[in-house]
């Protein structure tokens, strides 16, 4: 599935460099929708890695909780 839309506002214009403080905002939807969008837009391997190592450390917190 396409995602159209931006997972939040602004997000085209967010270098690599502030990205690591907008995504802290997202839950793991909100981090696997911006890395749907990411994939079939810009589809940056390093936002891609970024968004993925971000999922990985909100299951590792949800498995120690």
């Amino acid at each position: 599935m396409l995602i159209q839309e931006p997972p939040v506002a602004d997000y085209d214009d967010v270098t690599v460099m502030r990205l690591p403080r907008l995504i802290k905002r997202l839950d793991e939807c909100g981090l696997a929708t911006a890395l749907k969008y990411e994939a079939a837009h810009a589809d940056r391997p390093v936002v891609k890695r970024m968004l993925t190592l971000r999922m990985m450390q909100l299951a590792a917190q949800r498995a120690d909780a």
